[in-house]
């Protein structure tokens, strides 16, 4: 924190002054659990948008979304996509995080940081949010498990919360022994790989950008999640997606919310999941 606010208040340096240097960590705290915990509210919210539009309204139905949703691997899960369909064994996969809920949680995060008198983000300039988007993905992933017997339901106490103990690299006890359960440092693997990819990263962002927002709804204060994207570990698979990408014409004017419409459909029947994204 220091290192941002001594260079624009130089006439008092934080560490001078411990009374102001707790007030601005405190304040820098708060905003950060504020701009976590909108990803765990943010995507409850988004699968009700995808059960609605799925037209599922039994636990039943809602139960067979949900399994769709989370079919593959943790490098493919099906919500990564807008597309994603199981035609004859031949699965095709087509906007990699391009997802319905992908999209509005990295929709909440632009929202969150973003000034009313700054600029519409550039996807052909901008640094990519790799953290936004891992804390997405285990958000979706929270709001799915938590839904999967078709009714939401979120373990009581601290287990419910969307928190480092839960959701972050952790250690668990199974069978009388301590495991290691790297949820956070995977997907962290997963992300990087975009990295090489810039093309997809800028289609990823323009339709994060681009999608509206809900309102904004308070959450209970956790304890953040670490992410070490920093993290020198290689991994041995390459990201899928089928569709060809081309570079974005960079967003220009101003951002109106109002006119961006965003519909997901779900079609899952006899292994077939498909999500598209319209972007308007």
């Amino acid at each position: 924190m220091a290192e941002i606010w001594d260079p624009l208040f130089p006439d008092y340096p934080l560490a001078a002054d411990p009374d102001l240097q707790a007030i601005v960590l405190k304040l820098g705290d708060d905003k950060i659990t504020a701009w976590r915990n909108k990803f765990s509210t943010t995507e409850l919210e988004a699968l009700e948008e995808v059960f609605g539009h799925e037209g599922a309204e039994t636990a039943q139905a809602r139960a067979d979304s949900v399994a769709c949703l989370l079919e593959g691997e943790d490098k493919n899960l099906a919500f990564y996509y807008r597309e994603y369909a199981d035609e004859d064994g031949n699965v095709i996969k087509k906007g990699l995080f391009q997802g319905h809920l992908i999209v509005r949680g990295l929709a909440a995060h632009y929202a969150s940081i973003r000034s009313p008198r700054a600029p519409v983000e550039n996807p052909a300039t901008a640094d990519f949010p790799e953290t936004a988007l891992v804390h997405t993905i285990q958000a979706a992933k929270r709001a799915l498990h938590y839904t999967e017997t078709g009714k939401l339901v979120i373990p009581g106490h601290r287990l419910g919360e969307f928190s480092r103990a839960n959701w972050g690299d952790r250690m668990v006890f199974q069978e009388g022994r301590s495991v290691a359960v790297n949820s956070t440092s995977g997907l962290v693997k997963i992300v990087r790989k975009l990295r090489n990819n810039p093309d997809l990263s800028k289609r990823i962002m323009q339709a994060a950008i681009e999608a509206s927002l809900p309102k904004r709804r308070s959450a209970a204060v956790v304890e953040v999640i670490d992410i070490d994207l920093d993290a020198t570990e290689t991994s041995d698979f390459e990201l899928e997606d089928n569709e060809w990408y081309v570079v974005p014409q960079p967003i220009s004017g101003p951002y109106l919310r109002d006119n961006c419409i965003l519909v997901a459909q779900i079609h899952c029947a006899a292994r077939v999941c498909r999500l598209n994204t319209l972007l308007q």
